[in-house]
């Protein structure tokens, strides 16, 4: 199975965020959060951009500081599961019949800078950038309990025909970038 160290490049997080504002004279510059949602593996095992079969629950805790109207920063940690699987019928590679499963561990920084700085304004756009760093390690269902890949050198780390190729890691890293929308509801959420 394809499990490259560009692994991060291959995931993708649908998660919705319920901030509230801390109390007190900091009420305009602090901010903590909860967040939940789902996560999705995209990459080698799956056919579709985004199979909605394959999402699992994902929640986290974040926190923001914003300086400015126009600008935050925050940290946010993520725990979620990531499957993948091309043994559904009909699909492409259903014949190598591979899985895996892993749980995701992920911490972040990232800056957001919004576009539309007013009180007014019910919707305001936004462009974010970061870099974050996680943890995995992926199992398949065995005879007799869970088989670890990484150990086994899923892409042909070892062997002598590939020496280039290095073993994968539990940590690595990712550069986040994005934009959206925040939807003022009413003037504290």
């Amino acid at each position: 199975m394809m499990l490259s160290h560009t692994f991060a490049l291959r995931l993708q997080f649908i998660v919705a965020t319920l901030t509230w504002t801390a109390v007190g004279s900091m009420a305009q510059t602090w901010q903590i959060g909860i967040l939940g949602g789902g996560a999705n593996y995209q990459g080698e095992l799956q056919d579709k951009y985004i199979n909605l079969d394959g999402i699992s629950a994902a929640i986290g805790v974040s926190g923001y500081y914003s300086p400015h109207p126009r600008v935050n920063f925050s940290a946010e940690f993520i725990r979620g599961t990531l499957t993948g699987s091309d043994a559904a019928p009909g699909a492409r590679n259903a014949a190598r019949n591979l899985q895996f499963v892993t749980r995701l561990h992920e911490l972040s920084i990232q800056a957001r800078l919004n576009l539309i700085v007013n009180d007014e304004s019910l919707v305001i756009p936004y462009l974010v950038g970061g870099a974050s760093g996680f943890y995995i390690d992926p199992f398949t269902p065995g005879e007799g309990g869970r088989v670890y890949l990484f150990p086994l050198g899923t892409e042909g780390q070892g062997l002598r025909e590939y020496p280039d190729r290095k073993m994968n890691r539990h940590l690595n890293a990712a550069m986040l970038g994005g934009g959206g929308l925040e939807l003022r509801l009413t003037e504290k959420l």
